[in-house]
């Protein structure tokens, strides 16, 4: 399944102004098809595990 910048935007929850920074960035990939930007469900996990943080479990405060 592909996605529309629109719609992995939204996925994301960030703007698609952001997405495409993100992607000036090469902090996502995608496919360009013609002059349309398409994002695999692939490129969306991988995105987001790359953007994973550790807990902070231990830590006390």
């Amino acid at each position: 399944m592909v996605f529309t910048k629109q719609e992995t935007a939204k996925l994301l929850g960030i703007a698609p102004v952001t997405l495409d920074r993100l992607r000036r960035r090469k902090s996502i990939f995608y496919r360009k098809v013609g002059s349309r930007v398409l994002f695999t469900q692939a490129d969306i996990d991988q995105f987001l595990e790359q953007s994973r943080v550790p807990s902070e479990q231990g830590v006390r405060q």
